[in-house]
Formats: C-alpha cells, sequence, structure tokens
C-alpha cells in the first residue's frame, strides 16, 4: 500500500518490460483465483511500470480491498505496490 504518488495510469500504460509484464499477470491470476471477490474486485485494474504495480478501481466492500491488495504485495512485494483503489459503500 505504499510508494510514491503520480499520475493516474491506465491499461495501455502497462510496460512492455518482461518484468513487468510477469507482475502485472501473476496479480491478474490471484485477484482471478479469490472466489471471494465479487464482481467490482476482480475488475480492478492492475498496471505496472518502472517496477511499481499500481491497482486502480472501485469496490464495494472494504474486504475486497484488503484482499486485492494484500494479494498484489504479495505478488510485487509491499513497497512495490500503489494502492489507488477506491471503495464505495453503497
Amino acid at each position: 500500500m505504499t510508494g510514491a504518488r503520480r499520475d493516474k495510469l491506465a491499461p495501455l500504460d502497462q510496460s512492455s518490460d518482461p518484468h513487468a509484464v510477469d507482475i502485472t499477470r501473476k496479480i491478474r491470476e490471484a485477484i482471478a483465483r479469490d472466489d471471494a471477490l465479487g464482481v467490482t474486485g476482480h475488475n480492478v485494474k492492475f498496471v505496472t511500470v518502472g517496477g511499481l504495480a499500481t491497482l486502480r478501481g472501485p469496490v464495494r466492500i472494504i474486504d475486497e480491498h484488503a484482499r486485492i491488495v494484500a494479494a498484489a504485495e504479495e505478488v510485487a512485494g509491499e513497497k512495490d505496490v500503489i494502492d489507488e483503489i477506491e471503495v464505495k459503500i453503497d
């Protein structure tokens, strides 16, 4: 959940560097395997540039936010994840 703030990234900003692509792929796979996540949790965007994985998008449950961030940190490392997920409780 740490990392330097920077401009908002979009999926098209994904680095083509093999290491960055591998990090993004592994995060997507970890999220896809998590059946506890709802539709919004599975639709969070992941963009890896310069060794930092940025997580963006809304979720509706605080637990989903925590699960997604934990999965990303397990793959990329705690200091290499930028958490821009928004919790939007209805």
